[in-house]
């Protein structure tokens, strides 16, 4: 990956691009896709929209602290309240069905069912959410050499390999091969999308913690609102995650907050080498079953199966996953 081109348009990367058409991809995304009120959009209170500008403002904070590259603040009118009829036609062709909400990398706009947000303190977490997931590092690729079709490659973590899928379905049917025959992972349409939302969920619990005071008096958030109080959509992904940095900070003899600001950072900048300390610490394998974790499979689409996932639901396999790889934790914290 490291010998093609890529060029920053903003906080957009794109390969397989000159210089001149990634900087046309880069208007094109920035500024033409959803920035018009949208059919049965559901007007922002000023509240909301300070609650907006805050979090912009944290975010700008936080890439100082990172030492990363001025943080551009997303527009408020890319971010999209709509009714839950709205949310639904809208989400199978551009996000997730049945969520709270959704970033679109490919028209880098934000989807809010707000009709399913219980409090202004639901509707907050899912505002932060999906605005973290604008911030993380973008990769756009062409989709088609012969055309300037591009696509979503990666946000933060999450890497799409639907191509190579693709490829390996189309292997498995023409020679007639059994499953067992490609390999297991080949399959999956996309990587590390469970790591990604966990990392996110993680940075999401970080801000509410760190600044719950505040929000709570700026924006009225009552102490029941509080009790209830959780970003645990991806819960058991988050509980891995937190347990892998503590075996990594252990291990390593390293202070974990130094450990979750690597991790941070690769989801600002898209770098991946430092989770090699993954498969030190825990084994060799550990990185690759972790890179499945809450992703869907081609075979599995092409029988009628994920059309739309649920990703906040643990599926047989996931749980497969999660239950190995904690036990794997277990044991390397019991060998010390």
């Amino acid at each position: 990956m490291s010998e093609r081109p890529i060029f920053k348009v903003d906080n957009h990367h794109v390969r397989d691009f000159s210089q001149e058409d990634s900087e046309v991809l880069g208007r094109e995304i920035l500024d033409t896709h959803f920035n018009k009120v949208m059919d049965n959009e559901m007007p922002k209170s000023p509240e909301e929209i300070k609650f907006i500008d805050s979090f912009n403002t944290y975010l700008a904070q936080e890439f100082k602290r990172l030492d990363l590259d001025d943080y551009r603040p997303f527009p408020i009118e890319k971010i999209h309240f709509l009714p839950s009829s709205s949310f639904e036609s809208t989400s199978p062709t551009i996000g997730v069905s049945g969520s709270e909400g959704f970033y679109s990398p490919h028209h880098h706009a934000i989807f809010i069912n707000k009709e399913k947000a219980r409090s202004n303190l639901d509707l907050f977490i899912s505002i932060v959410h999906e605005m973290t997931h604008a911030a993380s590092f973008r990769l756009y690729q062409k989709s088609d050499k012969e055309k300037q079709v591009y696509e979503n490659y990666k946000t933060g973590y999450a890497t799409d390999k639907r191509s190579q899928a693709e490829k390996a379905l189309a292997e498995l049917k023409t020679e007639n091969k059994d499953e067992v025959d490609v390999p297991f992972e080949s399959l999956y349409v996309e990587k590390f999308t469970g790591f990604n939302e966990a990392v996110t969920d993680l940075f999401v619990y970080q801000f509410f913690l760190n600044n719950k005071a505040k929000i709570a008096a700026d924006f009225a958030i009552t102490e029941d609102d509080w009790k209830k109080f959780s970003v645990a959509s991806y819960l058991p992904y988050c509980n891995l995650v937190d347990n892998i940095m503590d075996l990594i900070a252990q291990k390593k003899n390293e202070d974990k907050s130094s450990v979750w600001k690597k991790f941070k950072l690769g989801m600002f900048t898209g770098r991946m080498m430092h989770l090699r300390a993954i498969e030190e610490v825990l084994e060799p394998k550990a990185l690759r079953k972790l890179s499945s974790l809450g992703c869907r499979r081609l075979d599995k689409e092409r029988e009628g199966e994920n059309i739309e996932p649920d990703y906040t639901k643990i599926d047989a396999r996931d749980q497969e996953i999660l239950e190995y790889l904690n036990s794997v934790i277990a044991q390397q914290k019991t060998a010390q």
